[in-house]
């Protein structure tokens, strides 16, 4: 069992609010291709010697990034599309 599940099951066990989170602020972070040129690495790090990394499928976060980017594009332009690549 890990550190973090222990720390969640013990909020569990003390409040009854199962909505609480032990939350850490992110200071950096990284996002990188991974050496099968198919899954991105990100990696957040809190600053204070915590870090962790994430292995996740490109063909899963691309798709969403461009539709981010669209819809934040959308929003930002009175409802016209504009450029992604600006």
């Amino acid at each position: 069992m890990t550190l973090p599940r222990l720390l969640k099951m013990a909020m569990h066990l003390k409040f009854a609010d199962a909505t609480l989170r032990n939350v850490y602020h992110v200071g950096t972070y990284s996002v990188e291709c991974a050496s099968d040129n198919k899954h991105l690495l990100l990696t957040l790090a809190s600053g204070n010697g915590f870090d962790i990394a994430f292995g996740l499928d490109a063909q899963i976060v691309l798709p969403s990034y461009v539709t981010w980017r669209l819809a934040r594009r959308f929003s930002r332009s009175s409802g016209r599309l504009s450029r992604i690549d600006d």
